[in-house]
């Protein structure tokens, strides 16, 4: 077997048309990858939207009937350097849900529900003297985070058809 002995030129050229192709390969990853997050971000949006319209036209949970929704609450307190965000709140005389909302729930948005966005809420809305309880809600949920969700005293919901799916009837009241 004969080796090819390349010149200095030769090479140079060899890596010339090598990086135009690692840049043409790099721009194709890159468009990959927005049109995964744009479908990722529908996926999300389609179920927030599903989700929410299910739970504010029935306005019930788990046996509790709900006297308004409210959906995409945003408050910031600047003095309290807190800034939050949630997907929907159920109410009534002395109960809140306060719902997170997701295509798909992980055991990270159960605990950042029971140990952030509730808390948050609590301090950015201080004069809430009612009952509050926490919800997890998404169109697929696996068995691991429903047990997350119940060790944590979150509700934690599917939709069945038309119908709300409740995963798991532990629940705690944040008060």
């Amino acid at each position: 077997m004969k080796e090819k002995i390349l010149t200095f030129d030769q090479l140079i050229e060899l890596f010339e048309r090598t990086d135009i192709k690692i840049e043409k390969l790099a721009k194709q990853i890159a468009e990959q990858g927005k049109m995964i997050n744009g479908i990722a971000e529908s996926n999300g949006l389609a179920a927030e939207t599903l989700i929410s319209n299910t739970l504010e036209n029935s306005l019930s949970l788990n046996g509790w009937s709900f006297d308004y929704a409210d959906i995409n609450v945003k408050k910031h307190i600047k003095g309290l350097n807190i800034r939050e965000q949630f997907d929907l709140v159920l109410g009534k005389e002395n109960l809140l849900a306060i719902v997170e909302i997701k295509y798909r729930v992980r055991t990270e948005d159960v605990t950042e529900l029971a140990n952030r966005k509730i808390p948050n809420y609590k301090k950015l809305f201080p004069n809430e003297t009612r009952h509050i309880v926490g919800v997890v809600a998404g169109m697929s949920i696996d068995d691991h985070t429903i047990e997350v969700a119940k060790a944590n005293g979150i509700y934690a919901i599917t939709l069945s058809g038309d119908q709300i799916k409740v995963e798991n009837a532990i629940y705690k009241e944040f008060v």
